[in-house]
This record gives C-alpha cells, structure tokens and sequence, in this order.
C-alpha cells in the first residue's frame, strides 16, 4: 500500500486486466467494440502503477488519455487468444 512503480499493461484485448503481484486485478473494459485497443493506443502502455489502498490500484500513463483504476478479482478467469 502507498507504493508506485513503473507498469506495462498490454491492451492486446482491449484493456479490462492486469496481473499485479502475482494476483488478477479487473477494470472497466475500453476497447474498440472487437477486443482490441481504443484507435490510438498502442498494444503496451507504460506508465506508473499507485496503490493508494489493498483494494485499488490506479495506472496513469502519457500514452492514453484516461487513468485506470483496478480492483482485484482474485477468482477471476481469463484469457487473450
């Protein structure tokens, strides 16, 4: 908790998951309406991950114009094909 750290998050499928210490975390889905990137994003955005609490994690990065803000989902399932 309070720590920040240089993050990748690849949108390959669109950007709705990150794995973060080892755990799943969720966030709204922003993609093209194909599971790809929003036009203009690129496949891996860099930027900076904050923990502000255990419950949320928010990434801000110059490559998109949103900041994204996750929370775990420790049972979720996923897959990008």
């Amino acid at each position: 908790m309070g720590s920040r750290a240089p993050f990748r998050v690849d949108a390959h499928c669109g950007v709705e998951w990150a794995v973060i210490d080892g755990y799943s975390w969720h966030t709204r889905l922003r993609d093209d309406g194909n599971h790809n990137p929003p036009r203009e994003w690129p496949q891996l955005i860099d930027g900076v991950l904050k923990r502000p609490s255990t419950d949320r994690a928010v990434f801000v990065s110059d490559q998109i114009p949103v900041r994204l803000v996750f929370k775990p989902a420790p049972d979720a399932v996923w897959s990008c094909m």
